[in-house]
């Protein structure tokens, strides 16, 4: 995993559509991959590679099955999408927005 350059945290409410299903706390984290390259100089520098996020919602929502597709409603007025992949576990589905 790569180097942290987020993290929010709050409490926030779970969506499944349009239907609301619970408040819960939230830790949302950010990740950000660098590549390092090779320069004209013979040294190296790093740029930007793929981000990577990761939630974390307490309690998790117990209604929710595997498969289930979710949206977290933070404080501050952003969302994410998740995913149920398992027994408390989830998976964002894309990027905050």
């Amino acid at each position: 995993m790569g180097e942290l350059t987020a993290r929010m945290r709050g409490q926030g409410k779970i969506f499944r559509g349009a239907a609301f299903l619970a408040a819960a706390n939230y830790e949302v984290r950010v990740f950000q991959d660098y590549v390092e390259v090779p320069t004209q100089d013979k040294g190296h520098a790093k740029i930007p590679g793929a981000k990577y996020i990761d939630c974390d919602l307490m309690p998790f929502p117990y209604m929710a099955e595997i498969g289930s597709r979710l949206t977290l409603h933070m404080d501050d007025g952003r969302k994410l999408d998740l995913l149920v992949v398992g027994d408390n576990s989830l998976k964002p589905t894309g990027a905050i927005y």
